[in-house]
């Protein structure tokens, strides 16, 4: 689970606030205005090798981002049966009411991270 993590010089520069970040082992929110970095947060957690993350053990990242896992955005993701399902909902629901479908059919574990 993540503990903490040290925002790296490219990353820092696009954070407005602390460039480290403590953790608890409960559910953690990221709030504040647009622009302020919260995004920014989520992928250095996500995929950035510079930055420094402290763990008390391994962790599966699974980053959300509502605008790469829209069925009217990309096809790529939303193929077979599935996928299908997923691109004829989209057409009748909220964006909303989709996300929470294309959510829950992420396959976790119980050590995930969802960001």
């Amino acid at each position: 689970m993540l503990k903490k993590i040290h925002l790296c010089f490219h990353h820092g520069l696009r954070v407005k606030g602390e460039k480290e970040i403590c953790f608890s082992k409960q559910v953690n929110i990221i709030i504040g205005p647009n622009g302020s970095g919260k995004s920014t947060v989520l992928r250095s957690i996500y995929e950035c090798g510079d930055c420094m993350r402290s763990e008390d053990s391994k962790t599966v990242y699974r980053f959300f981002d509502s605008e790469l896992n829209n069925p009217h955005a990309t096809e790529k993701k939303f193929t077979g049966y599935r996928g299908n399902v997923l691109k004829t909902r989209a057409v009748f629901s909220s964006h909303g009411e989709i996300m929470r479908s294309v959510l829950a059919n992420f396959q976790f574990n119980s050590r995930d991270c969802l960001l």
